[in-house]
């Protein structure tokens, strides 16, 4: 692939955000056919950006002129997680004549996807009830990834994430980030509730920094025995 292919840059730029980097996606380009639109779309997922992502994949999915090119994209749609598109392209595959089979087949896969993301989120409840953060926090990361739709689950892996201890810088900046996910799949929010969710986003923020300058001083001033 040529290194300034927009879809390879896209796949990079998901896997930077994954590993926590803060990854401004508008450098990268407009995307310009429904390849990168979906590649676009993942990248924003990575991100949380939902609303970003949906507009994306409501073009590919409007693009799409038969059978075969529907449920590829339903396809890949249900790969990267997508499950609310993958049941609009699934939906709009199955009216094609012959298609209501395959169509049932994908969303019998999406109901499945998504009893497992319910099951790691009512695992995680339970667990953090019983104090048990961090086995809470492997299972509302499954949940999240499983659906990454569910506002609640963010919601809850960021309560978690923020009890958890010792705290950590990047541990409290996956909460913000959590949080951020919650208020950006819940855009009708109270003013009031926005501004709560905004002010402990800072202070997470805040505390991650100041968390990272300390155990940045401190490695400096480590010195070894040999």
């Amino acid at each position: 692939l040529n290194p300034n292919d927009m879809e390879l840059r896209l796949a990079q730029a998901k896997l930077r955000s994954l590993s926590g980097e803060t990854v401004d996606l508008t450098t990268l380009g407009t995307p310009t056919n429904d390849g990168e639109r979906i590649a676009y779309a993942e990248a924003c997922l990575a991100q949380n950006k939902f609303r970003e992502a949906d507009e994306q994949m409501s073009q590919v999915i409007a693009h799409t002129t038969t059978a075969k090119g529907t449920f590829a994209v339903a396809d890949l749609a249900l790969m990267i997680k997508d499950l609310p598109s993958a049941e609009a392209a699934y939906r709009k595959a199955g009216a094609f004549p012959g298609g209501a089979e395959r169509a049932k087949r994908g969303m019998d896969l999406i109901a499945k996807q998504k009893d497992v993301a319910r099951q790691d989120l009512t695992l995680a409840d339970d667990l953090a009830k019983r104090g048990q953060t961090k086995s809470a926090i492997d299972k509302y990361r499954s949940a999240c990834y499983q659906n990454p739709k569910v506002s609640d689950a963010h919601l809850a892996y960021a309560i978690c994430l923020e009890k958890d201890r010792p705290e950590t810088g990047p541990q409290l900046r996956l909460s913000s980030s959590q949080f951020k996910a919650y208020m950006a799949l819940e855009p009708s929010l109270p003013e009031k509730e926005v501004k709560k969710l905004n002010d402990k986003i800072s202070k997470l923020d805040e505390k991650a920094f100041k968390l990272d300058q300390k155990e940045g001083s401190g490695r400096s001033g480590v010195k070894r025995r040999f």
